[in-house]
């Protein structure tokens, strides 16, 4: 399994800017892939499905980006994901 996260800022205000192109990226993968990001944790909202036979996890993290590393973190630990499997 891998995890592919969306770095970027929640706050509505960054929604187009280049803070926030992981957003973009996970949303348009979910969508090319039908991945829909319905699990909500309190600092992510993620989606499983397959990318090319592949299992993913797609994730967004609800946290400022200075805080993302704790919720990667918290998410590998999650689903038991290695650090070769993070993108």
């Amino acid at each position: 399994m891998k995890l592919i996260v969306g770095l970027g800022n929640s706050d509505s205000r960054y929604a187009e800017t280049r803070h926030n192109v992981g957003f973009r990226v996970i949303n348009s993968l979910g969508a090319s892939h039908r991945v829909i990001l319905q699990h909500h944790l309190p600092t992510a909202v993620y989606g499983e499905g397959t990318i090319e036979a592949q299992a993913v996890v797609l994730a967004l993290p609800l946290t400022y980006m200075n805080a993302n590393g704790k919720t990667v973190s918290d998410l590998c630990t999650r689903f038991l994901i290695p650090p070769n499997d993070l993108i």
